[in-house]
């Protein structure tokens, strides 16, 4: 119950980047968030997140294509969450920090900042210099030159989770965040 933690003590709004198909609007809920408002860039999602939503008004949702985050405002969330997403800005060391300095903008004085995503070292550790490696449930895919070790910024991996479609995912490395 990380957001509880943050946003409900605060009794801020609370954004959510890529926040998918609005998995954590219980979460939202249970913390007493005032506002919750949730990006993302896919509109399938979005539309999956307005449908659980039920019309509460206390949460929206938008699509929110590349680019800077909210322009025009500051100092308005006490917690934003990139939940198991982060690694959608690790393209490139500017990419990552321009959104991390969006979120630090947005944020107020205090606020907090939850960021989930793969230790891309233990995804290299479980990759052992083999093309792939697959388990019951993923199967993760190398997609940086074989011989060479992978960048800290820029290095992917493909990700197939049982039953689903292949995503493309970029590595985020410990010694980077």
């Amino acid at each position: 119950r990380l957001i509880a933690v943050g946003s409900g003590k605060q009794r801020l709004p609370h954004l959510d980047l890529a926040c998918g198909r609005g998995d954590d609007i219980g979460e939202w809920k249970a913390a007493g968030v005032p506002h919750a408002l949730g990006l993302d860039d896919s509109h399938e999602s979005v539309e999956e997140a307005r449908r659980r939503a039920c019309d509460e008004p206390w949460c929206t949702f938008e699509v929110r294509e590349r680019g800077p985050l909210l322009p025009g405002r500051s100092n308005v969330y006490g917690s934003v969450a990139c939940m198991f997403a982060l690694h959608r800005y690790a393209e490139s060391e500017l990419a990552l920090g321009r959104v991390l300095c969006d979120v630090h903008r947005l944020l107020v004085e205090g606020g907090t900042f939850y960021g989930i995503v793969s230790n891309g070292t233990a995804m290299v550790g479980a990759l052992a210099g083999q093309a792939s490696h697959a388990s019951s449930l993923v199967t993760i895919t190398r997609e940086w030159p074989a011989g060479t070790d992978p960048r800290p910024f820029g290095s992917a991996i493909g990700v197939t989770v049982v039953g689903g479609a292949r995503r493309r995912e970029h590595l985020v490395f410990p010694s980077v965040l």
